[in-house]
């Protein structure tokens, strides 16, 4: 099929606005304490919905470039650049969540530390890199979410590598084809939710894989897009909202649900994007929060509610679930201030501090 992606500089607004749902989701799964009973079994799939996305807008971005002569070194830092501004806020809170648990022994947060766990830990999770010494067999004990990150990043340069073998979409299917298989071989009869220590490493990679092979299947389509529709924007917004916050969960559940219904989200989600003013800067803002989200939330909510155990005993329990609400919103609004003020001109200082290279454009969430 002949090339008809849109010119760069295209703006996937549905998709940057699911993205924001599946961090949201994300953010409830990790906040057990403030919701009252309420869990969210199937929202650890919204990483695996993140990986597709990932695989698409990555494609998008920088195949071309890598085509036409991007080197390595440019391609890694602007890769790093992309996420290592929010990830190094995201480690900051996690030390000081550690540091208030090995000083204070503060015993509302969710993780005990001591002062020599943190002492082997907080180097390798400062430059992005998993934790080998601590005893929890955590990948990223400081915040633990950091997993998929760190993947993502390996993946990236697996791309790099390999981008002319898997840009065409069959290429593409075998490769998420056989991910699926050694992810399945290796959980079944368990769960997907595998990557967060040392002992899934080789399910997770295969998890992450399959994922963002499927988001680059889909850009390796060609496909353009059709035009505007809220009522395909919402449409997708409430399936996928559904898909991770639907309390029955099964292991055939989350296989259909990252090997069928993800890439037909995905798929639409590419031709689509929501139409009028404030529903495309609603969906605009929800993906321009969503990786801060993903990287602050753990902490925020661990400091949070410590702070408030201390200050008002009692408080949480008589809220109830509006407890768990009040926190999602007043962290995803530090989030999106964040993202507003505290990234771009982090992403510009980094950009500065690299000699003798091409300024990057310090964009929308659709760089990946």
């Amino acid at each position: 099929m002949a090339r008809a992606l849109p010119a760069e500089g295209h703006s996937y607004v549905l998709l940057d606005g699911l993205r924001g749902v599946a961090a949201i989701a994300v953010a409830i799964r990790h906040m057990p304490r403030v919701f009252d009973g309420f869990t969210a079994p199937n929202s650890h799939l919204a990483v695996d919905f993140f990986l597709q996305l990932s695989g698409f807008i990555v494609a998008y971005a920088y195949a071309p470039k890598i085509l036409g002569g991007l080197s390595l070194r440019d391609f890694a830092w602007r890769r790093v650049n992309r996420l290592y501004p929010a990830y190094l806020l995201g480690f900051g809170l996690g030390v000081a969540v550690a540091l208030v648990s090995a000083l204070a022994g503060n015993g509302t947060l969710s993780d005990q530390w001591t002062s020599g766990a943190l002492a082997c830990t907080w180097l390798p999770n400062a430059v992005m890199l998993p934790a080998a010494c601590d005893a929890s067999g955590y990948l990223f004990p400081l915040n633990l979410p950091m997993w998929s990150v760190f993947y993502e990043l390996l993946i990236n340069f697996g791309f790099f590598f390999a981008v002319v073998l898997v840009l065409r979409w069959w290429r593409s299917a075998l490769v998420a084809a056989v991910s699926v298989v050694f992810l399945v071989v290796l959980t079944f009869p368990g769960s997907l939710d595998v990557g967060t220590g040392w002992d899934t490493f080789a399910a997770a990679l295969a998890r992450m894989v399959f994922s963002f092979a499927v988001g680059v299947g889909i850009y390796a389509l060609r496909l353009r897009p059709r035009g505007k529709s809220s009522l395909v924007a919402f449409g997708l917004f409430a399936i996928l909202a559904i898909v991770l916050l639907n309390p029955l969960h099964s292991y055939l559940y989350e296989v259909v649900a990252v090997t069928v219904v993800f890439p037909v989200i995905v798929f639409v989600g590419s031709l689509y994007n929501p139409s009028g003013r404030s529903a495309t800067w609603a969906f605009a803002q929800l993906g321009a929060l969503s990786y801060v989200l993903y990287v602050v939330h753990r902490p925020l909510y661990e400091l949070g509610h410590a702070a408030l155990a201390k200050i008002a005993p009692g408080l949480v329990p008589r809220l109830g679930l509006a407890a768990g609400i009040i926190f999602v919103l007043g962290i995803t609004v530090v989030a999106w201030l964040l993202a507003r003020y505290y990234e771009p001109p982090a992403r510009r200082l980094m950009n500065r501090m690299r000699p003798r290279s091409r300024p990057i454009a310090v964009g929308s969430a659709s760089d990946g």
